[in-house]
């Protein structure tokens, strides 16, 4: 278990302007945490030399501590997401057209404007997904802590990638528009289905809205209920392109979920 007093006094010392912080007191900080008594007495010999060590250092541990990441957690990370990525990337460089982990639909010009931008989506990050899982085979001799960084941004991408595909392939535009349970008084995120349904809903009634009287009772109601569906696709990790999100935000609906 972390000592809470240290990560405070590590984002304390980082806060500090870099003129102003005590090089010695980081050091030590910084022993407390990796023992390693040879850095410790470089530091302290060449302080204005070594500063910019013992700052990256310390933000490294930091960041693993803020994440609530044990060395251990860590490899127990690196076990399980590689393999899943691993197998994406073969299974991708295996076909003709390695930009996208997976082929369009047979409908896919006919889908609402913010499904299809699904599919670039997940291409464009699937690209940069790739590069980092060649980057991190780079690091094999590097400790767990220092390849952390990089298994937290591939993981990010694997996550949202996964859901944003699993968004767009169940995407269902024959199914009514009607109103689903209301997913977002429910504390625990909504499935992919809940998040599909909600930018069908957004789809079908932005132009309807935009149409209203937008001080009707009749558009308060709607935009009410299209400010619901927004927040469900917000709290499923999902997003909007910025022209997307510009055209409902003239209608009153805002994004700060």
């Amino acid at each position: 278990m972390y000592d809470p007093k240290i990560t405070e006094q590590m984002q304390q010392w980082l806060a500090t302007p870099a003129e102003d912080r005590d090089v010695p007191a980081g050091a030590m900080l910084l022993l407390k945490i990796n023992r390693n008594q040879i850095l410790y007495r470089n530091i302290l010999a060449r302080p204005q030399r070594m500063l910019p060590k013992l700052e990256y250092e310390l933000q490294k541990y930091l960041r693993i501590r803020l994440a609530d990441q044990t060395m251990q957690g860590i490899a127990t990370m690196e076990k399980e997401l590689v393999p899943k990525v691993q197998k994406l990337v073969i299974f991708t460089d295996a076909k003709e057209d390695t930009s996208h982990p997976w082929g369009k639909r047979a409908d896919h010009d006919a889908l609402p404007d913010e499904i299809r931008e699904l599919y670039d989506g997940v291409g464009s990050r699937y690209k940069t997904l790739r590069k980092l899982y060649f980057d991190l085979k780079q690091m094999d001799h590097l400790e767990p802590c220092d390849r952390f960084e990089t298994l937290q941004q591939m993981d990010e991408l694997d996550r949202r990638i996964r859901r944003d595909w699993e968004q767009y392939d169940k995407f269902d535009p024959n199914a009514p528009a009607e109103e689903e349970e209301d997913d977002e008084e429910n504390d625990a995120p909504p499935t992919a289905a809940q998040v599909a349904a909600a930018r069908k809903y957004i789809s079908d009634n932005r132009d309807k809205l935009a149409e209203m009287d937008a001080n009707s009772a009749e558009a308060n109601t709607l935009r009410h209920k299209v400010q619901k569906k927004v927040n469900t696709v917000l709290k499923g990790g999902g997003g909007f392109s910025p022209d997307n999100q510009e055209k409902l935000s003239q209608l009153g609906i805002t994004f700060n979920v």
